[in-house]
């Protein structure tokens, strides 16, 4: 398949020397995302290349085609051979709400690839709002309640287990090395989304292919997804993800993971927390007791972004 082509794209003179490069890659049902993502991106003055794609790859969306050539490893790697430079790739429902300095140091410290890495986050816990079902249970119909929904609760820097709707990557042979171990994996398991793929790569890569490479894990408010609302977000995915329901799992055969629990370390873990509910209009955190009543526990005194 041909490089896509530019549908928009922004030409800023900067002052440093080969700046990242944000890319994004929309279909027709996704354009009006991407054109509020390039909004968001000519509002703090960043240089971008915006290109339009006439499917994606069923490692994207589980409905999709399986033509190889439309999965996100491809086309980065098509678009490094093209622009040669530092790219920011940016899945099109994201936002830019700040200038995201940090990377723009990427590139002076010679890193090859960075990505928002669950275990190697402080605090990973995730919340949603009550579902209505949960409302008519607790009786709070009509309240801004949320509740603990996901986290992961393994500790390491060295592994990853990924959300990739912002990578940074490199024209580095390292950065190509990865890209083409998360292609393969793509084509070993068919219907598996693209983000564990690029874990398992990862973390089973060639010794001679990672060793050299230079790597960063980004923090949670350059990948701000809805559930972190005690985050201010500097790149935001204002949606909840899609829940994977009709994705397959990760199964291979030969003793390899997806990762390696035996060399992480277990996260500290507030279970009092998790069962509680955050009440955003009168900034408490109710607990709930035996007879399903929600009572407050604690006031909310941090800010909160949702």
């Amino acid at each position: 398949m041909a490089v896509p082509k530019i549908t928009c794209e922004s030409s800023r003179e900067g002052t440093q020397k080969n700046p990242p490069l944000f890319v994004s890659l929309f279909t027709d049902s996704y354009r009006a995302k991407a054109e509020r993502l390039q909004h968001s991106l000519d509002s703090h003055d960043l240089d971008y290349a915006f290109y339009s794609i006439p499917q994606t790859h069923c490692s994207i969306s589980p409905t999709a085609p399986d033509d190889i050539a439309y999965s996100k490893p491809s086309l980065i790697e098509q678009l490094l051979e093209r622009l040669d430079r530092p790219i920011v790739y940016l899945d099109a429902d994201l936002v830019v709400c700040e200038r995201p300095v940090l990377l723009f140091d990427l590139p002076k410290q010679s890193i090859d690839f960075a990505i928002l890495n669950w275990l190697a986050l402080d605090d990973n816990d995730g919340w949603s709002q009550l579902t209505e079902q949960d409302n008519l249970d607790f009786g709070t119909k009509g309240r801004t309640l949320y509740r603990f929904v996901v986290s992961i609760d393994w500790v390491s820097l060295s592994q990853l287990v990924c959300s990739g709707a912002v990578q940074y990557w490199t024209p580095t042979s390292g950065a190509k090395g990865l890209l083409q171990s998360w292609k393969e994996t793509i084509l070993r398991f068919p219907g598996v989304v693209d983000d564990v793929c690029l874990d398992y790569a990862f973390n089973n890569l060639k010794v001679d292919v990672r060793s050299p490479m230079n790597v960063a894990w980004l923090p949670k408010e350059y990948c701000r997804y809805a559930w972190w609302i005690f985050d201010k977000p500097v790149i935001d995915h204002p949606a909840f993800p899609y829940g994977g329901e009709a994705w397959k799992e990760l199964k291979p055969q030969d003793g390899t993971a997806r990762f390696y629990t035996d060399a992480c370390s277990s996260r500290e873990i507030n279970y009092q927390l998790r069962q509680c509910v955050f009440d955003f209009d009168e900034m408490k955190v109710l607990r709930v007791v035996p007879d399903g009543q929600l009572v407050p526990f604690d006031s909310i005194d941090v800010p909160v972004f949702r």
